[in-house]
């Protein structure tokens, strides 16, 4: 699906802690910048979270900007979109539920 930059703003609106979502270049995978606490996510890793909203995959950070600067490359930090066949596996596993 393809999303006008208005629909992603109101979608990141929406969710608790989200402050962006953006459709990934390089995977059409959409993905989204969290603020840890307001989004519920442990802060012991760090204050932020970039997720891969297509997968579920999460990686933590210390700063804003070092979050953000994932959003555009998931293929570096979520597991599914790395090509791992068992996180692919498990993860339409889970979306059959």
């Amino acid at each position: 699906m393809r999303y006008t930059r208005a629909q992603l703003r109101a979608e990141a609106r929406r969710r608790a802690g989200c402050k962006a979502l953006r459709v990934c270049r390089s995977t059409g995978t959409l993905v989204g910048l969290y603020e840890a606490g307001p989004a519920n996510l442990d802060t012991d890793d760090g204050a932020w979270a970039t997720v891969c909203e297509t997968h579920g995959g999460i990686v933590m950070h210390q700063t804003r900007a070092i979050a953000e600067s994932h959003l555009s490359h998931p293929e570096e930090w979520c597991p599914v979109c790395q090509g791992d066949s068992e996180e692919e596996k498990n993860y339409e596993n889970v979306r059959a539920l």
